[in-house]
Formats: C-alpha cells, sequence, structure tokens
C-alpha cells in the first residue's frame, strides 16, 4: 500500500489543482515566493481509494513512456538501443518519420494521462465545474485534445530528447557507431562497484 500511495502521490503533485493550490500558498500568484515549509502544509486527499489507485496507475504508465523514450538518449541512465533501431523502415529518413510519428503519439498519450490525472485530481479535491474551470483559465491550460487529433509535422515534439530533427537523428549514429569503435559500450570497460 504505501508503494502505491507514493505513486498516487507523484500524479496529484502532476495535477493542475495541486499546482493551483501550492501557487496560491506562495503568496504572490503569478510571481510565486518559495517559502521553505509551505509544501508540507497542502491539504492532501485520501489516496487509499480507487481513485487513488487510478492516479498510481497513471503515473507508472507516464513513468513507462518517459523511460521508453530515454532508451535511445545515449547519454541517459534507460540507454539500451538507438532510435533507429526501434522502427521500421530503409533509410535514414524514413526511419526518422516513423520515431517522429512513435514521439508524437507518446506525447499524445502523455497529454491523455494528464488530463486523466487533472479529472481525478479535481473530484478528490471535489472542486467541479465553473470553479475548475475558472483554475484551469487561470494557469492557461488547456483541458481538452483530441484522441485523433494528428501531430503536426511541422512542430517539433515537446518531449525532451536528443534526436527532434533528422541532423540530431543522423547524429546519433554517427556517435554511436564510434563509441563502438573506441568500445564505449564494452562491458569490460565499465567500472565494478
Amino acid at each position: 500500500a504505501p508503494k502505491l500511495h507514493l505513486r498516487s502521490l507523484c500524479s496529484l503533485c502532476s495535477s493542475t489543482i495541486f499546482d493551483f493550490l501550492f501557487k496560491i500558498m506562495l503568496g504572490r500568484f503569478g510571481y510565486p515566493e518559495f517559502i521553505v515549509g509551505t509544501l508540507r502544509l497542502l491539504p492532501v486527499p485520501n489516496l487509499f481509494n480507487p481513485d487513488g489507485e487510478a492516479l498510481g496507475n497513471l503515473a507508472e504508465s507516464c513513468f513507462k513512456l518517459k523511460c521508453f523514450i530515454q532508451t535511445s538518449n545515449e547519454i541517459g541512465h534507460h540507454f539500451s538501443i538507438l532510435s533507429s533501431q526501434q522502427v521500421e523502415g530503409l533509410t535514414l529518413s524514413e526511419k526518422f518519420a516513423n520515431w517522429r510519428d512513435k514521439l508524437c503519439w507518446i506525447e499524445r498519450q502523455l497529454n491523455n494521462y494528464q488530463e486523466e490525472i487533472n479529472k481525478i485530481s479535481f473530484r478528490l479535491y471535489g472542486v467541479d465545474g465553473k470553479d475548475r474551470e475558472e483554475i484551469e483559465n487561470m494557469l492557461s491550460i488547456q483541458t481538452k485534445m483530441e484522441n485523433d487529433e494528428i501531430c503536426d509535422l511541422d512542430k517539433e515534439p515537446q518531449i525532451d530528447i536528443i534526436s527532434t530533427n533528422l541532423v540530431a537523428f543522423a547524429q546519433d549514429q554517427v556517435s554511436y557507431v564510434i563509441g563502438c569503435n573506441f568500445g564505449r559500450w564494452d562491458v569490460r570497460m565499465i567500472e565494478r562497484n
């Protein structure tokens, strides 16, 4: 149960309502003054219920998607394989297009998860209707995103990764190959703890 509670709390802390309450507690809403001890004063609803469990599951799903993205980040903790090896395609351009499509899908999925986290969190705090709408307007958050919306190919995905353009995508391939030549991926070169 404590593990579930921590995941649920992680989701709750990333919600719009929690952000709003925190900013109110910090004094000046638009320009918050971060005061030590403010966070522990925030009210936290009971998370040991189906809504809390749903929040925990959403946190885990978001974490898995973020980790998947990092599997292709050569300098990240989760690196395991190049992005070009995770998608189909005969040419580097095709692989890049397929990788971008995958990133766009992940971005939409993360946005959907965030909407669900917000919906549950508002319900847990007992805030709905006009109050919820006002809070979301104050924080300038767009709450509705169509599931079938296509990622704009002229716009870079908002996901924090290295390979968001074709040049960086190609550079990752070269960097990996050079790393292989110098033994960067040789398990014998890893320091023993």
